[in-house]
């Protein structure tokens, strides 16, 4: 009888797989900045992010450093972030960066004055470049905040919302201080970091709970589901004393920026349709432009400038 370990024996061979599963790859995709688009694929164990020329990748944006941060890609397929003593900076889901930090999918770094970059891996990229282009339309590339249509858009559906159930519902407007005067001192390329560094505050303060959006050159917006008069007032009251608590610093200028702001709330007599409600808030941050510094909310005395054309 042969044997089963002999040549001539007749057991059938068993093939193993033996196919080691492929590592998905990171890349870096821009958000927001110069070059809003660009796909960074990181093929290589490690990439220096800079605005030097000797820079992995090069970023066109006067807040960053020659030689700003670097990536390092693990054999393993950890990917990894660490700031290399830049002047500025570098954030990640809008926490200043301490460290070596591993990177996780979706995670957003922030550097310079208005570059954001998103991290991600090729089976999450398509998705992430159809949410890219999506978002292109409805968020302002500057600061982050959604554009003045969609914050209408919004107003409009959360105020029927309001309206149908009884709820709170609040607007907040937002202006800074004198921007006008800071455009025409210090040039537009000041006043863009001033006002990218006011929407990182702000931000800070609202964790991700409210809308933001930019309804003007200076001028801002927050939609507040759910939230009565007297805690839209804390909270705009907290957007001042953060804006307000330091100096904002482009480069070797140290900029002193208030903010001015109004508060309209519903249920509210007289103010039933989204257009009256935002005119109501307009009316306040009017008002509160002439004082400077300081949060306004609705008074009756308003209502007969509502119906003013």
């Amino acid at each position: 009888m042969t044997s089963p370990d002999d040549p001539g024996s007749t057991k059938p061979h068993v093939a193993v797989d033996v196919t080691v599963p492929r590592r998905p790859t990171p890349y870096l995709i821009v958000l927001q900045g110069a070059t809003a688009g660009q796909v960074v694929k990181l093929d290589r164990p490690s990439c220096v992010i800079g605005r030097a020329d000797t820079a992995d990748f090069r970023l066109a944006d006067l807040g960053i450093s020659g030689s700003h941060a670097i990536i390092r890609v693990a054999t393993a397929g950890e990917v990894s972030i660490q700031d290399l003593r830049s002047t500025n900076g570098t954030r990640v889901n809008d926490e200043r960066l301490d460290g070596i930090q591993k990177l996780d999918d979706g995670d957003k770094i922030s550097m310079g004055a208005t570059t954001i970059l998103k991290f991600t891996f090729d089976d999450a990229l398509k998705t992430s470049l159809e949410q890219q282009l999506a978002d292109v339309g409805r968020i302002d590339p500057l600061t982050g905040a959604y554009r003045e249509k969609y914050f209408t858009e919004f107003v409009r559906a959360e105020f029927a919302y309001a309206q149908r159930h009884r709820t709170a519902l609040s607007v907040i407007l937002v202006s800074i201080d004198h921007f006008q005067t800071l455009v025409d001192e210090r040039g537009n390329a000041v006043a863009d970091q001033v006002l990218v560094e006011f929407s990182r505050r702000v931000r800070e303060v609202l964790h991700g709970q409210h809308l933001f959006a930019r309804l003007g050159h200076r001028s801002f917006g927050l939609l507040c589901r759910a939230l009565p008069s007297a805690q839209a007032f804390a909270l705009a009251d907290e957007i001042r004393l953060a804006v307000a608590a330091a100096p904002i610093e482009v480069g070797v200028v140290s900029i002193e920026v208030t903010v001015s702001a109004s508060i309209a709330s519903v249920p509210l007599p007289g103010i039933d349709t989204p257009k009256a409600f935002l005119r109501v808030a307009d009316i306040g941050l009017h008002d509160a432009k002439v004082t400077h510094n300081c949060v306004v909310v609705t008074s009756e005395r308003w209502f007969p400038r509502v119906r003013e054309p």
